[in-house]
Formats: C-alpha cells, sequence, structure tokens
C-alpha cells in the first residue's frame, strides 16, 4: 500500500495564512475578538479553531502544518476564510447547541459556511488582487 503524501507547510506560508487571517477579521467585522494563530500541533483537517467561552472573545486558530493536498494561496486563504466565519457564527452555534445535539448544529453551521465559501469568498479571492479593490473598501 502506498503512503499518502503530506505537505508540511513552509514558514512563508504561515505568514501568508496569518495575512489572511487578519484580512477576513476586517472584512468579517470580528476585530472585537481576540485571535491568537498556532502552528504547533497535527490534526484532523487543514486548519481549527477553539472558543470555548463566548464571554472570553479569545480564539485559538490553529494551521495543521502537514496538509493532504499542495497548499496553494487559494488554498490557504480559504482555510483563513473558513475559520473566520467559525468566529463569525460561533456565538449561533453556542446558542443552538443548549437545544441541539452537537453534531446537528456542527452540520447546519458547516452548510452556511460552505455557501459563504461558494459565493462571498470566491468573488473576493476574485476581486482582492485587482487595482480596482481598494476604491471598494
Amino acid at each position: 500500500m502506498k503512503d499518502k503524501k503530506v505537505y508540511v507547510l513552509k514558514k512563508d506560508e504561515f505568514d501568508f495564512f496569518e495575512k489572511e487571517v487578519a484580512f477576513w477579521i476586517g472584512i468579517l467585522g470580528l476585530q472585537n475578538y481576540e485571535i491568537w494563530l498556532r502552528s504547533d500541533q497535527d490534526f484532523e483537517g487543514d486548519a481549527g479553531c477553539s472558543l470555548e467561552d463566548e464571554s472570553s472573545r479569545s480564539v485559538d486558530i490553529c494551521l495543521n502544518p502537514k496538509w493532504a493536498t499542495k497548499p496553494t494561496k487559494r488554498l490557504i486563504s480559504l482555510a483563513a476564510f473558513h475559520e473566520c466565519c467559525e468566529v463569525l457564527l460561533r456565538p449561533l452555534r453556542l446558542r443552538l447547541n443548549t437545544f441541539y445535539s452537537f453534531e446537528y448544529v456542527d452540520k447546519e453551521i458547516h452548510k452556511i459556511i460552505v455557501t459563504l465559501q461558494n459565493t462571498l469568498f470566491k468573488i473576493v479571492w476574485k476581486l482582492k488582487n485587482k487595482k480596482e479593490w481598494n476604491l471598494l473598501l
């Protein structure tokens, strides 16, 4: 059986992720959160975030240093966007978890995030590297 290829992120890729998280924090209006970025652990998926207590407004966003797919700038930006959407939707997640199972809420939150990835992310990704982008802000 052939081993799966693992791509280890380089420092410049983590730096790009950090820049993209800062970009999406601004676009999504998440400046009222204290966000810590890490790339020091392996876990399932390319990136993840944790926010245990909504009142703390402190969030860890982790970038997995090992990816199963080649990390392009677009994929790194998409991971940053996804995690910032998790932060944006976290208050809703916490409220819904009191009424529904974690699995159900997680599935529904991810439906919203996928919709945002397929709409907002795609539009901004196409526009943000153009000169006209600065005119929109």
